[in-house]
């Protein structure tokens, strides 16, 4: 019998309010559930510390204001390292996508609107 996996649980921490808006209805058409969401990584450290159930992935923006991505995925897997972070950007810069990882991110994929690799892309990284 092929027990098949739960569905992951996300948060999506981004500046950008119409794209976070988008995502959570991409997320959200693809049966995912979301927990939470936050403008900045300041903002999601204080979401993550009050929370009764913690996310599997975060979509995380690198470009914010307060606390960047890079900060944010720093001190996101030093206190929750069991949390998948997928660094989420429209800057297609190699060495932002290298640095992303090397702060903790868990893998780098640029902004755009297609719902199926997003989802795809979260049930990979849940997975690993």
């Amino acid at each position: 019998m092929n027990l098949k996996p739960k569905t992951p649980t996300v948060a999506i921490i981004d500046d950008d309010s119409i794209y976070r808006k988008v995502i959570v209805h991409l997320l959200k058409k693809n049966n995912l559930k979301i927990l939470f969401e936050a403008v900045s990584g300041a903002e999601s450290i204080g979401l993550m510390q009050q929370a009764s159930l913690l996310p599997d992935i975060i979509i995380l923006d690198v470009e914010m204001p307060q606390m960047d991505g890079f900060e944010t995925a720093k001190m996101l897997k030093k206190y929750w390292p069991q949390v998948k972070i997928i660094a989420n950007s429209g800057l297609l810069d190699p060495a932002i996508s290298i640095k992303m990882i090397a702060a903790g991110a868990d893998r780098f994929i640029a902004k755009n609107f297609n719902s199926m690799q997003i989802a795809k892309v979260i049930q990979e990284v849940y997975e690993s």
